[in-house]
């Protein structure tokens, strides 16, 4: 039974990856740089050297024109040395009509990327989109093919950096066997940031490289779905002292598929093949792990050993098989009688939603709309949405202001299937609020979001209201706040950010709904996503917390939800300790793959609380440490039921159910009237929180040196089971 899953789960790797679309991608000719026409007329004959032509269309647009999409029509691009940006790279979208058809080749035997001696392998990529800033938003790389050529020893194809959002998706990268390269180089030696991410890798064939994908940062996250790597001479993909969350890989090559390299390192690693092509060489794991490891649905040809594990962890002896269903190098972690399974919920692939020809698109500017950031273009976006279109897009590098008033509600109805952001921004106080329509689904693609100040007044960020029961796709979104209020129609979010600071949640799902999230991050001091009564999946899920916030629930699930994460990394500096980061009540949380980056006295104290007849809580030190926060390679919640196979023997928390004392100076107490507490000794203040961690009440009183006491009140917002502390002096 256990193999014949694994089976099913390897033909559903090999089906998804086998139907990676090729589709051509076009779009109205005054709403992108097509870099062969006019100013730059860059030539893409493949006989033409046309560097220079290139990054000066690049490197101009990314100056003076940002948050537009760079167009390469058909044709091959010959270059002879990187195509390098020398300054801040943000807001960069390298756009190709044809995965197939759209090709940057390097020259053969090109001068800049052959070794200076006999020790010098390192790598260069032909395309570097990579920077010493730490906002290095919405970068991405789309639809075409890069070439390394021959001869060209240090040549990768793409390094690559982005933050909160960006992404490389449709892409082909060939390499020359037997080279020192990198298909996708996220983080070598060459580049001297410490972090990178949170970013997406979809749909990529990366063929010929000595390795297909390598990371070295210190913070942040990468999420990399339905990858193909081919011919490797090298492992598959490298990871030192990242965070990656990996599903449905195929590796086919000389060394290890993935090699999980230094005791920082986390990987989730779900649905892969890992294949050996020479299976008489000396034998070799095909997965080598030396830090955190989740993996589970592998299935390993070619190799005499599945895991070679020599992490800290308490499994520290070898998989020899040639599947395994779930495997974990640390714990798994439990609260109450759960299972120590993952949850194993089955996501649904991202709809691909047709746009039609150009010519049969809308844009708000034929009817009126000014695009200058101060004029309010709701009125002429919502005459678009009515025109009977399919597609209704916005001109990229333009500024659209949809409204001051919450008043301005922009209905998605009609003809409309798509509204295409081409990398634009929209600003103001308006909802979009989804309604019934000719088609069963809407994108929103391509939109950043952002919050302006109105007569010294800071306007939150734009709305989705999602109120007919039709699908909703957010792919490469940054800034929309998503809430269900009342619709049963399923969700997709991918390459998704959001984040500001009200006490209202981030996204918020409700009963009978399925959720499927592919790299998602926040920030801010809200919840971040509420799940009441969802189905709710998530691969790659990231969160900056700042200091200047009190914090905030990453995931709370209520009401009979079932929430499944797959790869969790956060980047904290808290100053409250009582917020949790996970939150459970009644429903059930399957975490698997947690790490992040913090310091020791400033990151969550409480990773995990569970309410129902009692509070649980897995605490932060009751995990292994990663770089000053807890690490957890799976997690599974009191209520939580898994579909799924034989896991390891459960590792109990050390964490004790608390139904009345919280770090010895708080407690935990159901108000259903006024509480009168004695006031200890030199304490100075007493906070009253919800069991989110927000705080709902406080006073301060003068130092005690005798018995008194205070009343804490009962109310609407002061009931229910409460977290009570004493500050001190």
């Amino acid at each position: 039974m256990k193999k014949l899953n694994v089976f099913i789960a390897i033909l559903t790797i090999l089906a998804v990856l086998s139907t990676v679309s090729a589709e051509d991608i076009r779009f109205p000719s005054d709403v992108v740089v097509n870099v062969t026409a006019g100013q730059y007329g860059v030539v893409n004959d493949g006989a033409t050297d046309v560097t220079a032509e290139l990054t000066r269309a690049i490197g101009e647009n990314i100056r003076n024109n940002p948050n537009v999409i760079i167009y390469l029509p058909k044709g091959v691009y010959l270059v002879s040395d990187q195509l390098f940006f020398n300054r801040h790279v943000s807001r960069v979208v390298i756009q190709g009509e044809s995965r197939d058809s759209t090709i940057i080749r390097l020259k053969d035997s090109s001068a800049s990327f052959q070794p200076l001696n006999q020790m010098d392998i390192t790598p260069k990529g032909v395309v570097w989109l990579g920077s010493t800033s730490l906002q290095r938003y919405r970068n991405s790389i789309r639809n075409l093919t890069i070439d390394v050529g021959r001869k060209n020893p240090k040549a990768s194809a793409i390094q690559f950096d982005a933050n909160a959002q960006g992404s490389i998706r449709k892409v082909t990268l060939l390499g020359e066997n037997n080279n020192s390269g990198i298909g996708i180089d996220l983080g070598s030696n060459v580049l001297s940031t410490t972090d990178n991410g949170p970013l997406l890798i979809k749909d990529a064939l990366i063929k010929g490289f000595y390795s297909g994908i390598v990371s070295e940062r210190k913070a942040h996250s990468a999420v990399i779905e339905n990858v193909i790597l081919q011919d490797q001479t090298g492992p598959g993909i490298i990871n030192r002292n990242f965070h990656l969350t990996v599903r449905n890989l195929e590796y086919t090559g000389e060394f290890f598929g993935i090699y999980n390299s230094a005791e920082n390192s986390v990987m989730t690693l779900v649905d892969a093949v890992l294949k050996r092509a020479n299976a008489n060489a000396p034998d070799i794991p095909a997965i080598y792990n030396r830090g955190f490891l989740f993996a589970r649905d592998i299935k390993a040809e070619g190799y005499d050993t599945l895991i070679k594990n020599d992490s800290r962890g308490d499994f520290s002896k070898s998989v020899v098989s040639d599947t395994i269903n779930e495997f974990v190098s640390h714990g798994p972690y439990r609260l109450g009688a759960s299972s120590a399974k993952s949850l194993r919920l089955q996501p649904l692939a991202v709809p691909d939603i047709p746009r039609g020809p150009p010519d049969q698109w809308a844009s708000p500017q034929e009817f009126g709309a000014r695009a200058d950031g101060r004029t309010n273009d709701a009125p002429a976006l919502q005459q678009a949405i009515d025109a009977g279109k399919s597609t209704v897009y916005f001109t990229g590098g333009k500024t659209y202001f949809l409204g001051a008033s919450a008043e301005d509600t922009i209905y998605i109805r009609g003809s409309v299937r798509s509204l295409i952001g081409l990398e634009s921004r929209v600003i103001g106080n308006a909802v979009f609020c989804i309604e019934e329509g000719v088609h069963s689904e809407i994108l929103f693609e391509g939109l950043e979001s952002a919050e302006p100040f109105i007569d010294n007044k800071r306007i939150p960020l734009l709305r989705v209201l999602h109120k007919a029961d039709r699908t909703v796709i957010f792919k490469s979104v940054m800034g929309l706040r998503y809430k269900n209020v009342g619709s049963q129609g399923d969700v997709f979010f991918e390459d998704y950010s959001y984040g500001e600071s009200p006490t209202t949640p981030g996204v918020t799902f409700m009963e009978n709904q399925r959720v499927y999230g592919r790299q998602m991050h926040f920030s801010g001091n809200n919840i971040k996503i509420e799940n009441n009564g969802a189905l709710l999946w998530i691969l790659g899920l990231s969160n900056v917390q700042s200091s200047s916030f009190d914090g905030g629930v990453l995931v709370k699930t209520a009401n009979g939800g079932k929430t499944e994460i797959l790869g969790s990394y956060t980047n904290a500096v808290l100053r409250d300790s009582l917020t949790p980061m996970y939150y459970v009540e009644n429903g059930c949380l399957s975490l698997a793959g947690h790490g992040g980056f913090s310091s020791p006295s400033n990151t969550w104290k409480v990773l995990v609380r569970e309410f129902g007849e009692n509070m649980l809580e897995l605490m932060n030190d009751d995990v292994p440490q990663r770089r000053g926060t807890g690490a957890i390679t799976l997690f599974v919640s009191e209520n939580s039921t898994a579909n799924g196979h034989e896991a390891p023997a459960t590792k109990q928390s050390r964490t004790q159910v608390r139904p009345n004392s919280y770090a010895g100076q708080s407690i935990v107490r159901a108000l259903s009237q006024p509480l009168k507490l004695d006031i200890p000794l030199r304490a100075l203040a007493i906070k009253v929180f919800n069991l989110h961690g927000q705080l709902i009440w406080s006073r301060r009183f003068a130092r005690n040196k005798s018995n008194s006491t205070i009343t804490i009140p009962s109310s609407a917002s002061l009931s229910g089971f409460v977290i009570i502390s004493f500050l001190y002096d």
